[in-house]
């Protein structure tokens, strides 16, 4: 199959390393794999602290309980028109009261693409008004609340955010993860657009393309995570379901949870191998012992590792068995005539 596709290299093989590797994330978000001793998986790590809300942002969020997030990294420079998109999408779940308040965390070097003079017609109560992006970024509509840096943990981990909108980033993903929240995410670049293809598989968020996303499409995706179905209980009263991308973003919060006190395995890790080091050699610099957690593959020669020693046996036992059987049949037509009249 691999060469039907145009592929001739070998099987990328890499041995299994002597000195330790940590990985920044947790199965869950990771496919599981079989690991080696020296490698481990320790993430998401982050800090049981972070800032808390400022006064601006804890009153912005506690006003308004269907918030969502949008931090697409501090050097992304996105341009006019992917603004106009976004905001087409956000004024459209705003005015269908799916949310009712924009988060928007963009630095000042990522506005100078910006149209400031740009005109959207944003709704004030029952009716509508007219807003440039200018007095937007300024905010003057009690729905949106721009600044060039917030305290983002401190924001995800509050209840009134329902998404976060994000590029995928290794950092950004493992706290919407560890927070709980579902994610809108538009890779950009490098690892964010593999992050994404893993979030969006584990059912806690809508992929975003940054080449044809449209204000129609992060509507639908927007209403599609938020989307709950209203049945009536049997005392008549509405009841709201868990809608699945929530449901996963909880499982996935507890798991990355759990994973984050990982980080002590690390250090346990780090500790056992400088004991290990330090005693295993002798005063002259000779080995006396393999390194502990090395694995007994890597201490045998590769005929032993890929069994080619069993192999060869058994290679040599059928060829001996089928010789005699080829021996013994050849002898027996031969003397076939002799057998037959023995018998009588």
């Amino acid at each position: 199959m691999r060469k039907e596709n145009g592929v001739h290299y070998p099987f990328h093989a890499p041995k299994k390393p002597d000195f330790l590797v940590f990985v920044n994330s947790f199965f869950g978000l990771e496919i599981p794999r079989d690991l080696p001793p020296t490698c481990a998986v320790v993430g998401p790590l982050l800090s049981p602290k972070y800032p808390p809300l400022d006064d601006s942002t804890a009153v912005f969020l506690n006003s308004h309980q269907r918030t969502i997030y949008v931090a697409l990294g501090t050097h992304l420079i996105l341009r006019d028109d992917d603004i106009m998109k976004m905001m087409g999408g956000f004024i459209r779940l705003l005015g269908e009261d799916i949310i009712d308040g924009v988060i928007w965390s963009i630095a000042m070097g990522a506005r100078q693409a910006i149209n400031l003079d740009r005109i959207y017609r944003l709704p004030v109560g029952t009716d509508s008004k007219e807003y440039t992006m200018s007095d937007i970024i300024s905010n003057k509509h009690h729905s949106f609340f721009f600044a060039e840096f917030l305290p983002q943990r401190a924001i995800l981990d509050h209840d009134h955010t329902r998404i976060y909108f994000t590029h995928g980033g290794g950092s950004s993903a493992n706290e919407g993860l560890y927070h709980g929240k579902p994610m809108i995410s538009m890779g950009i670049s490098g690892d964010q657009v593999a992050n994404t293809s893993r979030l969006v598989a584990n059912g806690v968020a809508e992929a975003l393309s940054k080449f044809n996303f449209t204000a129609d499409t992060l509507y639908e995706k927007a209403k599609r995570i938020l989307g709950a179905d209203a049945h009536s209980n049997n005392n008549g009263t509405q009841k709201h379901d868990m809608s699945t991308y929530q449901r996963h973003a909880l499982r996935l919060m507890r798991i990355a949870r759990v994973a984050s006190r990982r980080k002590y395995h690390a250090a346990d890790l780090v500790e056992e191998m400088l004991y290990d080091h330090e005693l295993r050699f002798d005063d002259d610099g000779k080995e006396l012992q393999p390194m502990h957690l090395q694995t007994a593959d890597m201490r045998m020669p590769a005929y032993k590792v890929k069994n080619w020693d069993l192999m060869a046996v058994c290679a040599i036992a059928t060829i001996g068995f089928l010789g005699s059987v080829g021996l013994s049949g050849k002898w027996l037509l031969r003397h076939r005539v002799e057998i037959l009249n023995t018998g009588k």
